[in-house]
């Protein structure tokens, strides 16, 4: 078997051939001028040359810790059936890895059900290792969506729910549901919480297209600034990846005169209902969606929901007793591989990461 990362955009047919995920997909995501640093690692079969694996190592600027700098995601794994349990596989990431330091990439990681092989390569495995949180904002209209994806789940999703096969889409539906239990518990209901003054807070909501390069970049300000953290970093190549699939996005921007400004990306997935893709300051945007339900309203936002890291969290009970909030723990799967002294508690897992 032959094994090494002598591939061009010459091979698209071939690549495609193996792995039918569209000529297009290939090239965007190993042979783009945006993104010059990702590459493949492939497995011929010796005599035929044969195409008989691929591994790729998709590249993403990071700020790390305020700095930008270079990690990979793994994607596009596949063995045929006649290369499997033969050590292939990690033949593919010792090369892979010693590709990632010569580029300078810090890091490499993953979202994948097949752990074992993953960790017999030299991956670091994390289970159970986000955190789903849905704010809704208002009682009447999560109460509509709840009952119509519930009825919806239950005639559609059956079998999955028999086979225990639970998707990102079913964590969403649950957590509008809870949050709508959460509005009608009325243990809490009296309670008395001091709100932000609304002529302190201003909120503002406006739809994008990913393409365009002058709002991106205007945006991109906003969060390529944090200390505090390993996430992605924001720029015009990066919008331009999100374009592929999600060509329209929202942006939020949430001042406030005393505590200072919020903003958040996000993902529009039913009418006034929304995920966060990324957020400059969870801190404030927790006050703030705890303590100002109106304004959300006022803004034409019902719901948010968040994907963080668990091991970033504070406090992981620190919600729970809050109307209108409902929280899942413990689903995730992350493989990492790691070349430098990073704990994953330094990750901040977002929706952008799951989206890419």
């Amino acid at each position: 078997m032959i094994i090494n990362t002598n591939v061009s955009i010459d091979d698209l047919p071939e690549l495609n051939a193996f792995n039918p995920i569209g000529e297009n997909n290939w090239r965007n995501e190993f042979f783009s001028s945006s993104f010059p640093n990702s590459f493949l690692v492939c497995a011929r079969e010796v005599g035929s040359n044969n195409l008989s694996g691929t591994q790729g190592f998709i590249e993403y600027k990071i700020n790390y810790f305020g700095n930008r700098r270079l990690a990979y995601r793994s994607e596009r794994t596949l063995l045929s059936a006649s290369c499997r349990g033969k050590g292939i596989f990690k033949q593919q990431i010792d090369i892979g890895k010693i590709e990632i330091e010569k580029k300078g990439g810090l890091f490499c990681f993953g979202s994948t059900e097949a752990l074992k092989p993953f960790k017999s390569a030299g991956f670091e495995v994390f289970d159970k290792n986000r955190v789903y949180d849905m704010h809704s904002f208002s009682m009447s209209k999560t109460f509509l969506i709840s009952f119509a994806l519930l009825i919806n789940y239950l005639t559609s999703h059956l079998i999955r729910i028999i086979q225990r096969k639970i998707e990102i889409s079913d964590l969403f539906n649950f957590l509008i549901f809870g949050s709508f239990l959460s509005h009608v518990s009325f243990k809490n209901f009296f309670q008395t919480k001091k709100s932000i003054n609304k002529s302190e807070l201003s909120m503002k909501i406006i739809e994008f297209e990913t393409g365009d390069s002058k709002i991106t970049n205007s945006i991109s300000d906003y969060f390529n600034d944090r200390d505090d953290a390993v996430y992605l970093w924001l720029d015009e190549a990066q919008f331009k990846r999100l374009s592929i699939n999600y060509p329209k996005l929202y942006y939020l921007k949430i001042e406030c005169k005393i505590e200072g400004n919020c903003h958040l990306i996000l993902e529009k997935v039913y009418d006034g209902y929304f995920k966060i893709v990324m957020c400059s300051d969870y801190n404030l945007y927790y006050r703030f969606a705890k303590l100002n339900k109106k304004d959300f309203k006022d803004a034409g936002i019902y719901g948010l929901q968040s994907i963080r890291n668990i091991q970033r969290l504070k406090n992981q009970n620190l919600e729970k007793k809050e109307i209108g909030f409902h929280r899942l723990t413990g689903y995730g799967r992350l493989v990492f591989i790691n070349t430098v002294e990073l704990s994953m508690a330094d990750l901040e897992m977002e929706e952008i990461w799951l989206m890419l």
